[in-house]
This record gives C-alpha cells, structure tokens and sequence, in this order.
C-alpha cells in the first residue's frame, strides 16, 4: 500500500560535497528536498523510481528499459563522472548486504541522487531503486505493471515512493537546451498537477511532454509518467508543492503526495 510519495529533481548538486557552491547557491531546493524526503520516514519499504537507463551517461548503449537495483547495491558519485581518488559520495541502498547488491548495470544518475537524499535526510529504510527507459510508444506511460512487481511485498506493508524528476532543461536561453517557448508552459502544467495531487492531469502533461521531449529537453517523462500510473487508481488525500524554480534553466519541482 503506498502511503507517501516525494517527487525531487535528478540535479547532481543535491549529492552533498559534489558541489558545494552550487548547492550553496539554492538553499531553498535543499531544503526543499529534505523535507519532501521526509515523508519517507514512516513507510516501512521505499520503492526509488527514475528515468534512465541513463546510457549517455555511462558511454554504453542498450535497449534495456528496466533496470531493478537491490538493497545492498553500491552507489558512487564516481557516476557522476567524479573522479577524484575519494568519491564525494560512496553509500548503498538500505535494506541488504552488500553481497546481495551487484547487478548488471551500475546505478545512474538518478540513483545516486535519490539515495544521495535519503541518507542525508537519514532515512534509512530498505530501498528498491528502479531506471526506466522510455517506452517505444511516445504515448504510452503505462509501465506500472514492473513497477508494481518490484514493490510486491504484503498489502499490509506501508510503501513509500521517491520518484526522481524534473521538468523542462530549455527555460531560457542560458539554460542546457538554449530556450524553448513552450518550456514555461509545460513546467507550470506539471507543477499544476503535483500541487493539487492529480495523477490524470500528471499522466496527460507526461503525454504531451513526450511528444515534444526533444524540443524540451525533458526526460524524465518515465519516472513522473510512473507516478501518474501507480497512484491513478487512489489519489492522494494530501498533495504539495515545496519548490517550482528554474534557477539554471532547468524546471525543478519538489513536491509531496501522502495519503491518510
């Protein structure tokens, strides 16, 4: 049963000590984040749900669309592309041995992130993190059924989600995508639906947005795409928006749902 969802950016400054100055630079979208996180507190398993599998950012390419990362999995900031002797940040998913971690893939961006954030807010609850890749359908957002299965676990226990994603990366010229007109609109559509708690509205803005992904510069439709989709059936009883900014350019939305 899900009781909490907090919706956090995949912005790499937020991994603490990677870089201090531009994180010293938004102190609200820490904040923020700590605080979306810690809802996370009283669930008793934690499903991490990002876009990915990030395979630019590992120089491989792969068709794989699911990746599943165990409790006990190694995370580095080295993914980061970090490449000092010492990683800024080296931890692992809570809840296993380290023995029980290793897999195929080494986790992306969007895991060392999330659980970047949890152990900074110190929570420290078994964690499933799981990349999802775009589905060939641009308008299909329906991944849920892998999603589901990878939460599992008795009707009993108390799932929380932390589900990594951002909005556009074109709001301005300066931004990483030089600037597209419809950037603004698209975020605020997105913030409209995490505000009021809205997964209709949040699977039609992931639609819309991926049909236009690449003029956007957005790629976390997967991950905001499985929120829509794990809550559509029970929506949240309380919804909030904590940040909506572009301070670089990029759309950043922190929100929180929980349910009574």
């Amino acid at each position: 049963m899900i009781v909490a969802a907090a919706v956090c950016p995949g912005a790499p400054l937020l991994v603490s000590g990677l870089a201090p100055t531009l994180a010293g630079a938004v102190p609200r979208l820490v904040a923020s984040c700590a605080a979306a996180v810690g809802v996370l507190r009283a669930t008793d398993r934690i499903l991490l749900v990002t876009s990915g599998p990030r395979v630019r950012d590992r120089g491989v390419r792969t068709k794989t669309k699911f990746i599943r990362h165990e409790p006990g999995t190694a995370v580095s900031s080295s993914a980061l592309g970090d490449s000092r002797s010492q990683p800024a940040f080296s931890s692992r998913l809570a809840g296993g041995r380290p023995e029980d971690g290793p897999g195929r893939w080494p986790p992306g961006v969007g895991v060392v992130v999330g659980a970047a954030l949890l152990e900074a807010t110190g929570v420290d609850i078994p964690t499933t993190a799981i990349e999802l890749g775009d589905p060939d359908d641009p308008a299909e957002t329906d991944q849920c059924p892998e999603v589901l299965a990878a939460v599992g676990g008795s009707a009993a226990e108390r799932i929380g989600l932390l589900i990594i994603g951002e909005g556009s990366a074109s709001r301005g010229s300066d931004s990483p995508g030089g600037g597209h007109d419809g950037a603004q609109a698209f975020d605020a559509r997105v913030a409209a639906a995490l505000a009021t708690g809205d997964p209709a509205a949040l699977g039609a803005a992931v639609r819309a947005g991926r049909r236009q992904a690449k003029e956007l510069v957005w790629t976390s439709g997967p991950s905001l795409g499985a929120l829509a989709g794990l809550c559509a059936q029970v929506p949240p009883s309380c919804a909030a928006l904590l940040y909506d900014e572009a301070p670089f350019g990029v759309g950043y939305l922190v929100a929180t749902w929980t349910w009574a």
